[in-house]
């Protein structure tokens, strides 16, 4: 957030906003993921958690442009790109098929030409959609970056999961779970916002892992969740007290990347943008940091050097030549 919003303005909204979701019953609310009624959360997969093999061979998949839902499937990149028509079952079905016409072809030869003809084309027919399936089949399983047995079993190891649900049941929404709720409000805000389509910004919003964030945030407000309730006994309430002043720290670091990204679409006016060449140039000349996935303050301090160079950009634009 520019240095001229106020931090305790900041603090203060943040803290109105946990009151709001503290405020609700847990019946009242009807939209979000499902694991806050029921089922686990599940985190994104890291390459981190995979053995080194697997993780370069994940890396590649996604190198080949493989999509993210499919990323992790045992099936390499060559499966998706034959018909899903196309199996070992179905090539074997056509190959039979081509031998039994072949055969009755042979049976109608001498008592019925015209007919045995006709055998004999659909034969040919099935037996070259057989052996296509059959040969496609084969191309695809010996694909290098299909994962192994072994792969598979490590990447099944890689899944995190968070057996908590902080809106089933009835009564006021927990502390932790007004944590968690202002959290998925606010990431899907920064998910959405148009800021992030401005020449330069796109790249540091594909640096931002947002689902990481999100199930991270889970994370520490479920075990808030369970020391709350004298579940996790073994979390002290000074312990408790350090988890909540992170996650409301975690808060306001999302709101004030927020409220900069909302600065940043104020200044490039469409009188700023209108040459998308030159705005490139300035911004790459004024963002030097590396966003590292996560850190919210160096991702907010990428953001004030944009509007720098918005600002650098449309003094430039309004000087006397």
């Amino acid at each position: 957030m520019p240095d001229n919003i106020n931090d305790d303005a900041l603090r203060s909204q943040v803290r109105m906003q946990l009151a709001f979701w503290k405020a609700k019953d847990r019946r009242s609310i009807t939209t979000g993921p499902g694991w806050l009624w029921r089922g686990p959360a599940v985190g994104p997969r890291r390459l981190v958690d995979l053995q080194p093999a697997t993780a370069e061979k994940i890396f590649t998949r996604r190198r080949h442009g493989m999509q993210p839902s499919a990323i992790y499937s045992p099936a390499g990149p060559r499966r998706h790109r034959i018909p899903r028509s196309v199996s070992a079952g179905r090539a074997a079905v056509w190959l039979a098929a081509a031998a039994a016409l072949g055969g009755l072809g042979l049976h109608l030869h001498t008592s019925q030409p015209r007919a045995a003809a006709v055998c004999a084309v659909l034969a040919a027919a099935a037996a070259i959609l057989g052996v296509g399936m059959a040969a496609a089949e084969v191309w695809a399983r010996r694909d290098p970056l299909r994962l192994s047995a072994t792969e598979t079993e490590d990447v099944a190891a890689a899944v995190r999961s968070i057996h908590w649900n902080p809106l089933a049941g009835s009564g006021p929404v927990s502390a932790a779970g007004a944590y968690m709720l202002e959290a998925l409000d606010t990431c899907t805000q920064l998910r959405a916002h148009p800021a992030w389509r401005l020449p330069a910004a796109e790249p540091l919003r594909w640096q931002v892992d947002l689902d990481e964030e999100i199930f991270q945030i889970a994370r520490a407000a479920a075990a808030l969740d369970r020391a709350d309730t004298g579940e996790q006994a073994a979390l002290s309430r000074q312990s408790a007290r350090q988890l909540e002043d992170a996650l409301f720290d975690r808060l306001v670091a999302l709101h004030r990347c927020l409220h900069t990204l909302s600065d940043l679409a104020q200044a490039a006016s469409p009188e700023t943008a209108e040459d998308d060449q030159l705005i490139r140039e300035t911004l790459a000349a004024a963002v030097e940091n590396e966003l590292r996935t996560g850190e919210w303050t160096g991702l907010n301090a990428d953001l004030l050097a944009h509007i720098d160079g918005y600002a650098v950009l449309a003094e430039v634009k309004t000087s006397p030549r």
